[in-house]
């Protein structure tokens, strides 16, 4: 038996529905206007690493070895 087949077991048809319901709006994402600019302007912009992210990409170099 799966999990799916158990939970199906246990889980009435309106708290699967509810359940889906959940999972679908946090996949969703709703932007107004200016912030899916500002959004896709980031985008569109070739990524620079800001001071931290650089420090950190150094010690990691230092500590970690590829094999």
């Amino acid at each position: 038996m799966t999990t799916t087949d158990r939970l199906d077991l246990k889980l009435s048809s309106t708290d699967k529905q509810r359940a889906a319901e959940a999972i679908q709006l946090n996949r969703a994402l709703s932007l107004s206007s200016r912030d899916y600019e500002a959004f896709h302007a980031a985008l569109a912009e070739p990524f620079r690493p800001n001071e931290s992210l650089s420090h950190a990409l150094t010690q990691v170099g230092t500590r970690v070895q590829r094999v």
